[in-house]
């Protein structure tokens, strides 16, 4: 029996959304800045439908605002005893 690799997508780092354009037909382009080999400035073109924006990254939105939500409440759970060592 053979085994294979999987192949993944490479990742990056996004730094923001720069700028949304309308392609027609329904779609439009994202440009992200992305950190690529220490470069900040890199952009990575997305074609989305209009139709996937809300959902997609609005889940995108409600996710990363629970993720943050989980790690202040866990901070806040640490005992703070008011010294430094």
């Amino acid at each position: 029996m053979k085994s294979t690799t999987r192949r993944r997508a490479p990742e990056f780092t996004a730094t923001q959304l720069n700028k949304v354009e309308p392609c027609g037909a329904g779609l439009v382009r994202l440009h992200f800045s992305v950190e690529r080999a220490a470069a900040w400035d890199t952009q990575v073109t997305i074609l989305m439908p209009c139709a996937a924006v809300d959902g997609t990254l609005g889940f995108a939105v409600q996710a990363a605002r629970a993720i943050a939500s989980e790690i202040d409440g866990a901070a806040e759970q640490v005992e703070h005893r008011g010294t430094v060592n």
